[in-house]
């Protein structure tokens, strides 16, 4: 990850960590009408161009931390997406996002994977999972089960009681990839 990456992030994670109310996701039709989504997002919703480590990818990703509560979960459902065929730079991208995410935004993510609405295939706690715990594993400075647990704990402190099993449920699929 290059230097300017690892600053963009940490000023996106402290803007992030506002506390604003998760908001479920509706129907895509609501998204595809908002003029608080991107054209981006939504040409990438159309199939217009493939994801990649490039401008257009990285922007929708970096739309996670948007301050609109009413469209993140679009944006959590389109990099949901983008994680099921990740690979090479994109994937390496989105690990960081993806733990970095579950760090500082830990209710977002679990209302959104376990919202039960039809379009967020189970299998994105899978792909989730796997990605963060990639970056665990590419922790060279950290046992991975120690760095698991910190993450876990962290995690834990911002979560609300509510969504607690539901993380620890999440962390237990992250386990199973730190091998």
């Amino acid at each position: 990850m290059g230097y300017k990456t690892a600053i963009f992030l940490t000023l996106l994670t402290a803007a992030g960590q506002q506390s604003v109310k998760a908001q479920r996701l509706q129907e895509v039709s609501f998204y595809l009408g908002s003029q608080g989504v991107s054209t981006i997002a939504k040409d990438y919703y159309h199939n217009l161009f493939v994801a990649g480590d490039d401008h257009k990818s990285i922007s929708i990703v970096d739309s996670m931390w948007t301050s609109n509560c009413n469209t993140r979960p679009f944006y959590l459902l389109l990099i949901s997406n983008m994680l099921v065929n990740a690979d090479g730079a994109l994937g390496d991208t989105l690990g960081v996002y993806c733990k970095r995410f579950i760090e500082t935004r830990p209710d977002d993510i679990i209302d959104f994977l376990y919202c039960g609405n039809p379009a967020v295939n189970r299998d994105f706690i899978q792909h989730w999972a796997y990605q963060i715990a990639g970056e665990i594993m590419a922790d060279r400075g950290e046992n991975p089960v120690a760095s698991r647990e910190k993450l876990l704990s962290v995690a834990l402190e911002k979560c609300k009681p509510e969504n607690r099993s539901k993380l620890e449920f999440f962390f237990s699929r992250v386990a199973k990839f730190c091998v």
